[in-house]
């Protein structure tokens, strides 16, 4: 998923470039927000992936597949 992170951020730029250009606008890009929205984005994944997980390695396996 890195990667998507790592693609977006010049295409995000990029885009937002051209739009300014267009439209005329200043395009101004704060590291600060950019490193707050790398450490949501961080924090949500971790956050929705590792309470699943802890979900499930607390569950015994015959009573899981009992119920499928």
């Amino acid at each position: 998923m890195i990667e998507r992170g790592v693609e977006g951020f010049p295409s995000g730029f990029a885009v937002s470039a051209v739009v300014g250009r267009l439209s005329g606008w200043v395009t101004v890009i704060n590291p600060r927000t950019v490193v707050v929205a790398l450490l949501f984005s961080v924090g949500v994944g971790v956050f929705f992936g590792f309470c699943p997980a802890r979900k499930v390695v607390q569950l015994n396996p015959i009573e899981a597949l009992r119920y499928e």
